[in-house]
């Protein structure tokens, strides 16, 4: 297995909300949300209580669990840090993240960063965004062509610390030796879209995982750079049905 993951300022926002964490077989991706430093806080505090709480619970039961309950520990770090500091209040973040155990991949997803599987040259999304304009995608009221550009496609219907409680989405996926794993925030997705990134991944197959990275971010810039920009690229390579 080798990962490689950037985070950039892109070409219009002052500070970076963004976080990741590369921690392998741990991989994750928030962009965190609020007035002043509180989307960078939230995405911090996020993924460190997120990974804090596996590294104690490593033992008892499933890894779907596991991940739930870690995400439920970091909801709760956020939500009562913002209780706690009024410059703080309504700070929340995106989370989606991935451990890899053998052939299988456990992953958690919760807001509009996105996992995707990279297999045969071909690029699958596998989370589902929580935002406004998804859920008028799934309805049928408008495209994904149109949801990239829709006036409100930064609202999201679901994110971590902005409640109390939370319903993260989890799932397995089963690896095969080639796949790649991406973890990304919406800084790539929503500029980049999936045709573009296949592309990128397919022809550039033969540069490091950093190059590819560092590519993709370009991409994102070009067009416009509008938000932070994050991606992990995960290269599975072998895998042990052990």
């Amino acid at each position: 297995m080798k990962a490689f993951g950037n985070s950039d300022i892109g070409l219009v926002r002052e500070k970076n909300e963004d976080s990741l964490l590369v921690s392998a077989p741990l991989f994750a991706v928030a962009d965190g949300m609020g007035g002043h430093a509180a989307g960078e806080i939230a995405s911090q505090l996020a993924l460190t209580s997120f990974q804090e709480f596996l590294s104690r619970d490593q033992e008892n039961g499933s890894w779907p669990d596991k991940l739930t309950a870690a995400a439920c520990a970091a909801n709760e770090a956020v939500y009562q840090e913002a209780r706690k500091r009024e410059r703080l209040a309504g700070m929340g973040t995106t989370l989606s993240a991935v451990y890899l155990e053998g052939i299988h991949a456990y992953w958690l997803h919760i807001g509009d960063s996105r996992l995707y599987l990279y297999r045969a040259e071909q690029l699958q999304q596998i989370t589902t965004d929580h935002s406004l304009v998804w859920e008028l995608v799934r309805a049928g009221s408008i495209s994904a062509e149109e949801a990239r550009h829709h006036p409100r496609r930064n609202v999201l219907t679901k994110a971590l610390g902005t409640q109390e409680k939370i319903e993260a989405d989890v799932g397995v996926l089963e690896l095969k030796a080639g796949d790649y794993l991406l973890l990304c925030s919406d800084g790539l997705s929503g500029l980049v879209d999936e045709t573009q990134l296949q592309q990128l991944l397919a022809e550039h197959k033969h540069e490091s995982l950093k190059a590819r990275v560092d590519r993709m971010i370009s991409a994102a810039n070009h067009a416009g750079g509008h938000d932070n920009i994050s991606a992990i690229l995960v290269e599975v390579g072998q895998v042990d049905a052990s």
